[in-house]
């Protein structure tokens, strides 16, 4: 159960404040229980706020990382605002964290404090677009990339929980009960239009039968009119023509063709024409003098290295 619960936690918009808010130079520095906004809202690249030399050209740094858990107890954020190098931060807010020569500041209250603005609910980085999204509030802009954030009327005490998720999964809530859409209405009975059907007949002496009706408690009603049988009886189709029967062979693959000859140009054999002839010296030898075989005279490793050795001077020379 906690497996979908967390899913579905994962799945559905938190709608709980922020607390707190920092600016990292990048995302593996992200501290304990905050989470970095690593990608831009509007075309998911990188959502470096600037863009530092390294290694291997410049490469995206600084980046924004939320936490929902973390920061002053009793405090949740109800304010984001950009601003310069030497500007002042407006009153009430504190700088969260520097990129370049933009700072960005925030500021936080009691959820029961009177008058207080909304709570913060999360954070965005766009890129390429120069205004806030829907539902959105524009911060303002740091080194070409928009910051905006969201705020919500809900606060600590009445945003969703644990508990509230649980319930959602296994029971469904009065509040959710009154958003589902209505069922449709049943089909109406055609009885009365099987009635007005039936009416329509000027004639008494009528000479179709009245529609009969299924009296069943279904969704769909079926008709049944009376079926006129024709006077003449249909006449047979045309037999079909009887085809010599084929001969019966075994089951198995189709035999192969008789005809083996595939080939468009006629082959050639290269020994087409030469006649067989015996050599000459062979001729007139018993059949004994061909099965003689010379005698080997039998030699050891040291016999074999004095007769054939050779040490390759002549070649060693050119």
């Amino acid at each position: 159960m906690s497996k979908v619960l967390r899913k579905l936690g994962d799945a559905l918009p938190d709608e709980r404040p922020l607390l707190s808010l920092q600016i990292v130079e990048s995302v593996a520095k992200c501290p304990a229980g905050y989470k970095p906004v690593s990608r831009t809202y509007d075309e998911d690249a990188d959502a470096g706020l600037l863009r530092q030399n390294g290694l291997f050209g410049k490469k995206p740094s600084h980046y924004i990382c939320l936490s929902k858990s973390e920061g002053v107890p009793g405090y949740v954020m109800d304010g984001v605002v950009v601003v310069g190098e030497r500007e002042p931060a407006p009153a009430g807010f504190s700088v969260a964290g520097r990129a370049g020569k933009r700072r960005l500041c925030t500021r936080v209250s009691r959820p029961a404090a009177p008058h207080r603005a909304p709570a913060v609910t999360d954070v965005i980085v766009c890129s390429r677009m120069r205004a806030a999204p829907a539902g959105f509030i524009l911060a303002g802009e740091i080194n070409g990339k928009m910051v905006c954030y969201k705020v919500s009327g809900g606060s600590a005490e009445t945003s969703p929980t644990h508990n509230e998720y649980e319930n959602l999964v296994t029971h469904i809530t009065p509040e959710a009960n009154r958003r589902l859409r209505p069922a449709p209405e049943r089909p109406p009975k055609l009885s009365p239009l099987i009635s007005d059907l039936n009416n329509l007949n000027l004639k008494s002496p009528s000479p179709h039968p009245h529609i009969e009706e299924f009296t069943t408690d279904h969704d769909y009603e079926a008709l049944s009119p009376s079926y006129v049988k024709p006077a003449r009886v249909a006449p047979r189709p045309p037999a079909p023509r009887a085809s010599p029967a084929a001969p019966s062979r075994p089951k198995g693959p189709a035999p192969l063709p008789r005809n083996n000859n595939y080939q468009t140009l006629g082959g050639y054999n290269g020994l087409e024409g030469v006649p067989f002839l015996l050599n000459p010296k062979l001729r007139g030898l018993p059949d004994d003098a061909l099965t003689q075989l010379p005698s080997v005279k039998r030699r050891t490793r040291f016999d074999l290295d004095r007769e054939y050795s050779y040490n390759f001077a002549a070649e060693r020379q050119t």
